[in-house]
C-alpha cells in the first residue's frame, strides 16, 4: 500500500503549512529575531568538526534541481514500467506543482543569499532549493518505492538513509552559505506539507482515474 488513510494527515498538513506561513511571515517582513537566530545556528553549524567542502559541493551537485528532474524522470519511468501506473502519475503531479509553488514562493520573498555563498548563485535563499527538492524526492521514494521492499531491517535501513541524505544536504547547504538555518527548515516545512495535501488528494480523487483507459491495469493501492 503506497498511501494509507490516516486521520492525522490533514492536520499535520496543517500544523506544517502554518508553521511554514509563520516563518514566511517573519522573512517578508525581515524580523530581527529571526535573523539572530538564523546567524546563531549558522555560526554553530558552520563550526561542527565534519565542515568537508568537498563533500558539502558534491552534494550540492547531486541535490541540484537537474538532477533531482533525473531522480523523479527514474522513478516514473520504472514505476510506469512496471505497471504502477497510478502512482507514477500522482508521483509527477506532487514533485512538478510543488516546484511551481517552490518558485513562486521563491519569487515573493527574494531574500538575499548569505554572505560566502557559492559563485554563480543568483536565486533567492527563501525556501532553498536543493533542500525542498531532496526532502520532496526523499518522501516520495517512501511513498511510492519503499512499500514494494519485503524485509523489514531492509525498509528501516533504506529509510534511515534517505533522511540521513537529507540532513546531510541540509547541514552541506548551510555550510556552504547558499541557505541560512531558517530557509532550510521551511523548505522542509513546504515539501512536507505539499506532498501530505497530494496524498490526500490521491486518496480522495485518484481512484477515480482507474477507470480511464490508461490507467485501466494500474493498481491503486
Amino acid at each position: 500500500m503506497y498511501i494509507t488513510n490516516d486521520h492525522d494527515r490533514g492536520l499535520n498538513s496543517l500544523m506544517t503549512a502554518l508553521l511554514f506561513i509563520i516563518l514566511l511571515s517573519l522573512i517578508v517582513i525581515n524580523s530581527p529575531i529571526l535573523m539572530t537566530f538564523d546567524i546563531l545556528l549558522q555560526d554553530f553549524i558552520l563550526g561542527l568538526s565534519f565542515n568537508h567542502s568537498v563533500f558539502n559541493h558534491l552534494l550540492s551537485w547531486l541535490s541540484n534541481p537537474v538532477m533531482v528532474g533525473i531522480y523523479i524522470l527514474l522513478i516514473w519511468f520504472l514505476l510506469w514500467g512496471f505497471k504502477h501506473k497510478l502512482i507514477a502519475f500522482w508521483l509527477v503531479c506532487t514533485s512538478l506543482t510543488g516546484e511551481i509553488i517552490f518558485l513562486l514562493i521563491r519569487r515573493v520573498t527574494a531574500r538575499p543569499l548569505p554572505t560566502g555563498h557559492e559563485q554563480g548563485l543568483t536565486a533567492g535563499s527563501f525556501p532553498n532549493q536543493h533542500v525542498f527538492s531532496i526532502t520532496m524526492v526523499a518522501m516520495l521514494l517512501y511513498i511510492c518505492v519503499v512499500p514494494f521492499i519485503r524485509t523489514r531491517w531492509r525498509v528501516w535501513l533504506t529509510t534511515i538513509g534517505l533522511w540521513l541524505v537529507t540532513c546531510l544536504v541540509i547541514i552541506g547547504q548551510i555550510q556552504l552559505q547558499n541557505s541560512y538555518p531558517f530557509d532550510a527548515i521551511a523548505s522542509v516545512l513546504l515539501a512536507y506539507s505539499w506532498v501530505e495535501i497530494w496524498e490526500i488528494i490521491y486518496l480522495k480523487a485518484f481512484k477515480r482515474l482507474t477507470q480511464t483507459r490508461i490507467f485501466n491495469h494500474s493498481d491503486f493501492n
